[in-house]
């Protein structure tokens, strides 16, 4: 039976399609995951089901894929560059809820991966490991601390201070101009100069490493965000709350959008007013076009919401910001699919997860990110401090079980792979594990099960 649903507008004039000039309240009190929720928690609702890859057979729930594509605080397809201090640390909202109060984060568990090169001319300070994949290696003219495995696939070069907590793993030459300080072992495919090393726990290995690309950045890694919105055009609930697709498309005054869990479809949003997005479940969010607004953004979230944009185009806020609660990060999710720059500007404090591999995402002043980035090319020009909630590595555990995909069906025996990473070659958090090489990266294996790396800290 369908349930009835109550609408609320107060003051809403339309002029023309999805032209708002003087204000708008719209919303409904009930919940609009359909005759299909499971859920008996109605203010809730289930999590979200996509299409993560057109062609497949099978659908996938958006918490999931938020835990495959959110594994590093800071993950860049191409460069990743620091004109200032770049911080990285770690906390997990399911377990400190208050972690604000007392602002102490984990060096822990927030590891960058850059799939060409890094460049940092201050300081580095990673709460976790570091993965560089360039084929040009790295040079550290400052400080730089590495709470975790620090893994670089061409040459390390670095004239202030290294420090290491674990293994440092080197694709060809080390070169030292100043003092390293190695956790653990040194896994070296090149020559050596290193006058200044200690190796407090560990030994030298010379041995060939090849240092594999830590982001998915490839054809057929890259997430389908255009399929996945074209799909929600003929898949969405705007017509149980009574969404117009084009009511935001050119935003005037001020636009206040009650969205209980569902899904829902917009042609596109833009426009110099004010959007204010409420959220009090599992909901998702698909725009055909660009997200561009040059006025405001505030997203409310509820105590147990999750919120996923979808953006087939472009994304940009020219005007000020309020996303979720920086004490749940890993609740809120941008993907955009455009090439176009993102900009955040000004003294920035940007809360969420911000899937953007075909854009450069650009911090024009000194920024905090609480929640995580995947980008292109990643450029901040001040200092920039991210911290990552790690909650999100359990984005699946209320997804259930995984569809079946073709991928995962064993030609020879016809048995399904259960593993939580579907078509994937790795385990992810929580999952089985021998050794490190079995889970996704950075996780590694402690005590049998895949969990981000909590190595002795570097004092």
């Amino acid at each position: 039976m369908k349930k009835k649903y109550r609408k609320t507008v107060s003051l809403c004039v339309v002029l023309f399609s999805g032209i708002l000039i003087v204000g708008c309240t719209a919303g409904n009190g009930g919940d609009a995951s359909g005759d299909d929720a499971a859920n008996t928690d109605k203010s809730v609702g289930t999590p979200v089901l996509i299409h993560e890859d057109q062609g497949s057979n099978g659908d996938d729930c958006v918490d999931r894929v938020a835990e495959e594509t959110f594994r590093f605080s800071l993950c860049t397809c191409r460069d990743a560059t620091s004109m200032g201090v770049l911080e990285t640390g770690s906390f997990d909202s399911l377990i400190d809820k208050y972690w604000l109060t007392d602002y102490e984060v984990d060096d822990f568990g927030a590891a960058i991966g850059v799939n060409r090169n890094l460049y940092v001319p201050g300081v580095l300070s990673v709460g976790g490991s570091a993965l560089l994949s360039g084929p040009d290696g790295v040079r550290l003219p400052g400080l730089a601390t590495v709470q975790g495995d620090f893994k670089v696939d061409g040459t390390v070069e670095f004239e202030g201070v290294l420090n290491v907590a674990r293994d440092l793993v080197i694709g060809e030459n080390f070169v030292n101009f100043g003092y390293a300080n190695i956790g653990r072992d040194i896994h070296l495919g090149g020559a050596m100069s290193i006058p200044l090393l200690t190796v407090p726990k560990g030994q030298i290995i010379k041995k060939e490493s090849d240092v594999l690309p830590p982001c998915a950045c490839g054809a057929d890694e890259i997430l389908d965000i255009e399929g996945i919105v074209a799909d929600a055009r003929t898949d969405h609930q705007d017509d149980i709350i009574s969404i117009n697709p084009d009511w935001l498309t050119a935003i005037v005054g001020y636009m206040n959008l009650d969205l209980p869990p569902g899904r829902y479809y917009f042609s596109n949003i833009a426009g110099a007013g004010k959007l204010t997005l409420k959220v009090t479940g599992h909901t998702a969010l698909f725009v055909d076009g660009d997200m561009l607004l040059a006025g405001d953004l505030d997203i409310e979230m509820g105590d147990n919401a999750t919120l996923d944009i979808f953006i087939a185009g472009d994304f940009q806020i020219a005007g000020a910001n309020n996303f979720g609660s920086v004490t749940r990060p890993s609740a809120l999710r941008f993907y955009v699919g455009g090439a176009n720059d993102v900009t955040l500007t000004g003294y920035t404090a940007f809360v969420g997860n911000l899937y953007a591999p075909n854009a450069n995402v650009i911090l024009t002043g000194a920024s905090f990110i609480y929640g995580s980035i995947f980008a292109g090319d990643f450029l901040a020009m001040g200092d920039t401090a991210i911290y990552f909630d790690r909650d999100i590595n359990r984005g699946g555990d209320d997804c259930g079980p995984p569809d079946v995909f073709d991928s995962d069906i064993d030609s020879d025996s016809g048995e399904v792979d259960t593993d939580s990473d579907p078509g994937g070659s790795c385990e992810n958090y929580g999952d089985a594990c021998v050794t490190d090489s079995d889970c996704c990266e950075p996780l590694v294996c402690d005590d049998g099960q895949c969990k981000e790396l909590n190595w002795p800290v570097l004092e």
